[in-house]
């Protein structure tokens, strides 16, 4: 049975921050980012 989250808002707005924090290390590591913490949620 699949589960539904929301991300609390600070939660929510430190994840993006990460995602770009990442883009401007190197471009394509803040999507491979964002696809391994949706894995771990989705476990």
């Amino acid at each position: 049975m699949p589960f539904t989250y929301q991300l609390h808002e600070e939660a929510y707005h430190e994840f993006i921050e990460a995602y770009e924090w990442y883009e401007i290390r190197e471009p394509g590591l803040g999507k491979r980012f964002i696809g391994a913490v949706e894995n771990c949620l989705n476990k």
